[in-house]
């Protein structure tokens, strides 16, 4: 059998070396770790770059949790979720995860999740799009309330991470999401849909179907024409952005004017 790499994604380095000393006590000759992640952004790259069969992905990270990892791969390997909730397991089952470990793990539980992989392997896998669905309708699911703290865009071979609270906006361009940040344009992977379901309502606005704004950069608004507004942003360019009519009445509701 060719042998099957991994690599381990835990922001805790405790975690990691544990996992590490079990997969070296199990002995497995058809299995190697050939890397380990700290957070999101080095999962995404080493990843992409190393094409292992499977990773063992923790769910609960800062920046990125292991379900937005999976959100903006290319290449999509077979996971292991490992967790300290149980209540994760089956939206981990759900996007096609082949185990998941609870915390602390457990050396026979570890060996069982690794035959999976091995059985998988030998089984048509479903294709990374249709994993990314289910990601998304994870993400998009009333039990995932955590708002979008820091949005990853690829810069060249580069992955950065973004502040949200530093977007001044987002819109739409040819099913392509761009967010603005002063004079930088980046272009995220998520719909305008994805965004006003993830951001905080308290700071961001759909002010039009191909248009979200972040409140609290807001200096004007302006009455236009037909009940819709005009909003003027703090930018250096002084931005102005369109509210259609249908948003205009429940803006002014959410701002009190």
């Amino acid at each position: 059998m060719v042998m099957l790499k991994t690599i381990i994604i835990d922001d805790e380095k405790l975690a990691r070396e544990k996992l590490k000393r079990l997969l070296k006590e199990l002995a497995d000759p058809d299995m190697s770790v050939c890397d380990e992640a700290k957070n999101g952004i080095e999962a995404i790259e080493k990843i992409e770059s190393q094409k292992p069969d499977f990773v063992i992905l923790d769910i609960e990270m800062p920046g990125l949790n292991g379900f937005e990892v999976i959100r903006h791969l290319n290449y999509v390997p077979f996971v292991i979720f490992s967790t300290a909730y149980d209540h994760y397991a089956i939206r981990a089952f759900e996007i096609h995860a082949v185990d998941y470990l609870l915390k602390p793990y457990d050396k026979a539980r570890l060996a069982t999740a690794i035959e999976r992989v091995k059985a998988m392997l030998k089984k048509p896998a479903a294709s990374a799009e249709e994993i990314k669905k289910l990601v998304v309708k994870i993400l998009q699911s009333k039990d995932n309330p955590r708002y979008i703290e820091r949005l990853p865009s690829r810069i060249g071979r580069k992955i950065k991470l973004f502040k949200v609270h530093d977007i001044k906006w987002f819109d739409s361009q040819h099913s392509i999401t761009f967010a603005y940040i002063d004079n930088q344009k980046i272009d995220v992977k998520y719909t305008l849909d994805e965004l006003e379901s993830r951001l905080d309502p308290k700071h961001f606005f759909r002010v039009h179907r191909s248009t979200i704004v972040n409140l609290d950069n807001v200096s004007e608004i302006i009455p236009w024409f037909s009940g819709k507004y005009k909003l003027i942003l703090t930018d250096k360019a002084g931005t102005e952005l369109l509210v259609s009519r249908n948003r205009a009445q429940e803006l002014k509701a959410l701002l009190n004017w």
